[in-house]
């Protein structure tokens, strides 16, 4: 998601008079990536999602640690995608099967030659029905899983769960092998007329074509009175039913989050069940996540009037114009979505990795979540406020300096006689801060030299931190990082200008230029060590902010996500092309290929894209 790792921007941020879109990308962001262009088909996994779009093109996010949730192949001709807890799988319109991620247990090893017509991804296995109707697995086969049995024949549907495999037969008969602890590839005797199977964590299921559902395994609880279902879904430790009628009902252990159906805006068409989310598409397209480690409504596509963003490891929270405070995702995360409830109007808030703090009338503060931040002194007159790794930082309207929360490093220690201070930035365990003479210092540990600023010659545009890195933008607009660059972070992509400003995730910088352009850079090698390359889509954020190993913006409601849609209506069209030539010749709105001059290249970038 897009999470904040002491962003002074966003803080602050005021919000335009018109809704707004939130995209979110990421580990640990079971939230919408963007603003999906005709989702077809969804698929769960253990902490992340993956999307099927009608141009055949996949898009994924969420839990990231394991490498599943790993950018995709970019493909234009998927027509199944299947995700698991270490890998993904996508089956082509020719037959072929393309695999990502984790290929430690066998995953990657695709059977040559394979044309199929059906995939299905467990845990650490696949399973295919090839176009002769025969089944194929590969993958961890410590239990059986990727050995199919002789007996199974020809199959019409194959269910791959964490460590069993099942197999539906044209005549409604199940079969199924591997891990049988919990009794889930024990089919129940006389078993016939199933319609569709699922495989969860340790049990297995069967729909009817009454509508009715037959499970098996390790599973505790019955299924609502109301079945009549036309679609299901097993996670690892609940199940989901869709209805023909739209609604959706969702049942399990009595742990399971992603049984908690929120209020739904329309009928849904499809489900998805992942560990402990589940995944609802909406008639019309919209994406709906509940249970952990997702927001109660994915990529919350029309908030109105955003003032302030910022995002722990696992929730997000917002400021709308009336002060109204939010808590979006996971907020069970260190009870970050435990608001006060006696919280006042609110003008800005800002987020360590588990908890959520707020400027209030007066410019007092609150804060909840993480027990480390739970107790802040009484302040008054603070006008800006960021969090760290788990503490927080707040600037008053004198340039005065407080923090509270963990000071194992001396984090929350402020220097004495501290100079006013203009910008404020907080990493895992120090803190920086900008003054208006261009110096930047800081307190706290500098293990790896974060606290080691170089000099500036007037006040940086913005500075941001993350774990142990810090980055900031120079006066004439080019970006320097210094402190930890073991994950690349300080590797700045050449050329880079013009920057306004930036914010950092705990490995790897997000920066926005003047031409609305988002630039990421760091995390390394490693997928789980931050939101590197930006979501696309994203153009001209407003707000962006950075925690942990995610990030989020802030863009106006409807724009396309094109940089020639100049206006953010989501069309390029005959106002983009007045807005580019009345900033012609100048370095304003237009000039799309960033060297400083609205001229003809853009111009001709603004046609070809014309909607």
């Amino acid at each position: 998601m897009h999470f904040r790792l002491a962003l002074t921007v966003a803080a602050v941020a005021t919000s335009s008079a018109l809704a707004q879109d939130i995209v979110l990308w990421g580990r640990t962001c079971a939230t919408s990536p963007g603003f999906l262009n005709q989702p077809v088909a969804i698929a769960a996994g253990i902490e992340h999602t993956a999307i099927l779009l009608g141009d055949g093109s996949v898009r994924i996010w969420g839990e990231n640690a394991s490498y599943a949730a790993a950018t995709p192949p970019a493909v234009t001709d998927a027509i199944q995608v299947g995700i698991g807890q270490y890998h993904g799988a996508i089956l082509h319109q020719n037959g072929s099967v393309t695999t990502w991620g984790s290929s430690l247990s066998g995953q990657g090893n695709v059977p040559a030659g394979l044309v199929a017509t059906s995939i299905s991804v467990g845990g650490s296995h696949t399973l295919a029905i090839r176009s002769a109707g025969t089944v194929a697995a590969w993958g961890l086969n410590d239990l059986g899983q990727s050995t199919v049995p002789g007996t199974v024949g020809t199959a019409v549907e194959v269910a791959a769960g964490y460590r069993h495999s099942l197999a539906r037969r044209a005549n409604g008969t199940v079969a199924a092998w591997g891990w049988n602890q919990y009794g889930q590839t024990t089919v129940p005797a006389g078993l016939t007329g199933a319609v569709q199977i699922s495989a969860g964590g340790a049990f297995s299921v069967a729909l009817m074509a009454s509508g009715s559902v037959v499970t098996w395994g390790s599973w505790p609880n019955t299924p609502p009175a109301q079945q009549n279902f036309v679609k299901i879904a097993a996670g690892d430790n609940h199940l989901v039913g869709l209805r023909a009628d739209g609604t959706v009902a969702a049942w399990g252990f009595a742990n399971s989050t992603g049984t908690l159906v929120p209020a739904l805006s329309g009928p849904a068409t499809a489900i998805a069940a992942g560990s402990g989310h589940t995944v609802v598409m909406l008639q019309g397209g919209e994406i709906v996540a509940f249970g952990a480690t997702t927001t109660a409504s994915m990529g919350a596509p029309e908030v109105a009037n955003i003032r302030s963003v910022a995002v722990t490891d696992k929730s997000y929270g917002i400021v709308d114009d009336n002060g109204t405070v939010q808590v979006f995702g996971d907020g069970s995360w260190s009870n970050s979505g435990n608001i006060p409830v006696d919280l006042g109007p609110s003008s800005a808030i800002a987020a360590t990795h588990g908890g959520f703090a707020v400027i209030q009338k007066g410019g007092s503060v609150r804060s909840w979540g993480s027990t480390s931040t739970l107790n802040p002194p009484a302040l008054s007159g603070v006008i800006d406020l960021c969090g760290g790794g788990y503490h927080f930082v707040a600037r008053r309207a004198d340039g005065t300096i407080a923090c509270w929360g963990q000071n194992t490093s001396g984090q929350c220690t402020v220097p004495v006689k501290l100079a006013p201070v203009s910008q404020i930035a907080a990493g895992d365990a120090f803190t920086i801060v900008a003054h208006p003479s261009g110096v930047v210092e800081g307190w706290g540990s500098n293990a790896d030299g974060a606290l080691n600023a170089p000099l500036f010659t007037a006040e940086p545009r913005s500075i941001a931190a993350g774990n142990s890195h810090v980055s900031a933008v120079r006066p004439d607009g080019t970006v320097v990082v210094w402190g930890a660059s073991t994950s690349s972070q300080q590797a700045v992509p050449a050329g880079l200008d013009r920057v306004t400003k930036v914010a950092c995730s705990g490995y790897a910088t997000i920066a926005v230029r003047e031409t609305g352009e988002v630039v990421t850079w760091g995390g390394g090698s490693n997928p789980a060590n931050g939101p590197n390359p930006a979501a696309p889509g994203v153009h001209a954020p407003t707000m962006v902010v950075a925690k942990g190993s995610v990030a989020m913006v802030v863009m106006p409601h409807g724009s396309s996500g094109n940089p020639a849609d100049l206006n953010g209506d989501g069309t390029v069209d005959a106002q983009d092309l007045a807005s580019l030539l009345a900033a012609w010749g100048t370095a304003g709105p237009g000039d799309l290929n960033g060297d400083g001059t609205v001229s003809a290249p853009d111009l001709a970038a603004l046609l070809a894209a014309w909607s």
